[in-house]
């Protein structure tokens, strides 16, 4: 059996280790800023003794409150409607223990204004991290190769219609934006993000199935799409495929 030394592709123990890798613990008051959903949420709800979400899509944070509904009736966690284009952080000065910004950061047009408002909003010694995929660097292992790099850079040039913007090199330049900023120490790692199988409701499978959406919504013709999503599945029977994401975060203090 083939094992990877890389972080593999899995949902549910990447929001477990960006809650570790944040330095969450149980006195903690924390900023999920961008928490869509709520899954990084759910983990962090374990943990701290406190959490914020907020984000601009009411949508989002209504499946947020559903998920979160024990944690949110008892008051552990709070969701907020907050628009990060156009509104201020809604917090006084040094408020939270901990800020997690993951894969919110291409929708932002002022990047700085918001790096700067979470520097504003952390305690002294808390710890800001920043993450986000880099969609324009995944690899998939595929009988052709330039209808691959063409389906990829299809799903991270496209905005989404819940997203404001996109950019999908965003991961590469969150140091480059926290270099820029107010912060002082810092860390940044950039991690693969692996999977070796092609199974129906895997991290892997959901992308290329996203991916082969925006191909065609970008004119790749449907046939062609269709065959490529074909290949990988038969490249899975054959014990051949392979998928990776670049994982970019920026660990910071104040």
């Amino acid at each position: 059996m083939l094992k990877s030394a890389n972080q593999p592709y899995d949902q549910a123990g990447f929001h477990e280790q960006l809650v570790k890798l944040a330095g969450v613990g149980s006195s903690s008051r924390v900023l999920d800023v961008g928490c869509g959903t709520g899954r990084t949420l759910r983990q962090v709800a374990r943990v701290a003794q406190q959490a914020i979400g907020i984000d601009s899509k009411e949508e989002f944070l209504e499946q947020a409150r559903r998920s979160l509904s024990d944690a949110v009736d008892d008051r552990r966690v709070e969701l907020l409607n907050v628009d990060l284009n156009r509104e201020a952080l809604p917090f006084p000065d040094a408020g939270f223990d901990n800020i997690i910004c993951q894969n919110v950061l291409e929708c932002i047009e002022d990047k700085q204004r918001l790096i700067a408002g979470c520097h504003r909003v952390l305690k002294p010694d808390g710890v800001f991290l920043l993450a986000h995929h880099d969609f324009g660097g995944v690899m998939v292992n595929s009988g052709d190769s330039g209808l691959t790099r063409a389906i990829v850079a299809a799903y991270a040039d496209e905005a989404q219609g819940w997203m404001d913007a996109a950019d999908g090199e965003i991961g590469r330049k969150l140091p480059g934006f926290m270099r820029a900023s107010e912060f002082g120490e810092m860390t940044s790692e950039t991690q693969q993000l692996v999977a070796f199988r092609f199974a129906e409701g895997s991290a892997a499978h959901d992308y290329c199935a996203d991916a082969a959406k925006a191909a065609i919504r970008a004119g790749i013709s449907k046939s062609d799409v269709d065959g490529w999503f074909a290949d990988l599945a038969a490249l899975d029977r054959r014990e051949a495929f392979y998928f990776s994401i670049p994982w970019v975060y920026v660990k910071a203090s104040k």
